[in-house]
């Protein structure tokens, strides 16, 4: 129920051209679509990899990795994984977001005049 993307990457796990879940270009350009692109289409002995990102707002991403082109065996199903390296949860953890350290120095400070420019930690004129 979330929204997912492919991206076409190079050997470096660079993102390139996306295969998206639905087209949302609103016409204003040519959109590989995943239910009209198959898997030998996206992968070949060159372009061995993709990127999977799934809920974009949790960026949830997957490095995929084309091992080998073979003929097929009867009785095993396909798509084959060969290797994952961690272990998918059931759902998706909750995201907890914690600010970072404060870094002008004014966490506490309830009687801030940020007219008071002289006990600002940063300088006025920076550019």
């Amino acid at each position: 129920m979330e929204m997912a993307s492919f991206y076409v990457s190079d050997d470096e796990w660079n993102q390139g051209e996306e295969i998206s879940q639905f087209d949302m270009s609103e016409g204003q350009a040519s959109v590989r679509l995943m239910n009209e692109t198959s898997l030998d289409s996206a992968f070949s002995e060159d372009q061995t990899r993709m990127i999977y990102v799934y809920d974009f707002l949790n960026m949830w991403t997957f490095l995929v990795e084309l091992a080998e082109i073979a003929e097929p065996i009867q009785g095993i199903s396909y798509p084959n994984l060969l290797f994952s390296h961690g272990i998918l949860p059931d759902s998706a953890p909750d995201k907890q977001f914690e600010a970072e350290e404060d870094p002008y120095g004014l966490e506490g400070d309830d009687d801030l005049d940020i007219n008071d420019y002289d006990s600002l930690n940063f300088d006025e004129n920076w550019n």
